[in-house]
């Protein structure tokens, strides 16, 4: 039942798509779709088809990346914690790794964006080394005055969750 994304191939894009897809724009993806794509990352290049785990239903696995990719995107993503915006995300536990992200959202009736509407977001795993949680934060039309960007509404709420549940480990 899950909705498919939208990414055109680079034969439908326009003038516009070479500075509108890296920010996001002229795409549609899940919050589901964009964890499994970190989650990816996580599993040194292995994709998980995501199942409720009710019976003893067996796991699929899709090897998509290297894991050296995979590795050196996970430490690119830390730095995103240390050095980049998401900072908010960085713990004194764990090391973590993450995207923080802030969309517009689509005026599906006029066409456009809506003013001053976001998905405010922020995609973290952690420890960097060895992967063990991959967590998604995501926020609908947040309240501008209060901070809409994902690295301050989202990404300290990863890490809380991260924290938490490693503890457990």
């Amino acid at each position: 039942g899950e909705t498919v994304g939208i990414v055109h191939p680079l034969s439908q894009w326009n003038h516009f798509s070479l500075t509108s897809v890296p920010m996001g724009q002229e795409v549609a993806v899940t919050g589901l779709q964009m964890v499994r794509a970190m989650s990816v990352i996580a599993n040194d290049g292995w994709l998980l088809c995501p199942v409720l785990r009710f019976e003893q239903t067996p796991l699929v696995y899709e090897h998509v990346i290297s894991a050296e990719t995979a590795k050196l995107t996970r430490r690119v993503l830390r730095r995103v914690v240390t050095e980049g915006t998401g900072r908010r995300a960085r713990s004194k536990l764990y090391t973590i790794f993450g995207k923080t992200g802030t969309a517009q959202i689509a005026d599906l009736k006029n066409g456009g964006y809506l003013k001053d509407k976001y998905v405010s977001s922020f995609i973290g795993g952690a420890p960097v080394d060895r992967p063990r949680i991959v967590v998604g934060c995501f926020i609908s039309k947040t309240d501008k005055a209060k901070g809409y960007y994902g690295s301050i509404v989202a990404a300290p709420a990863v890490k809380r969750v991260i924290e938490k549940t490693l503890l457990y480990q």
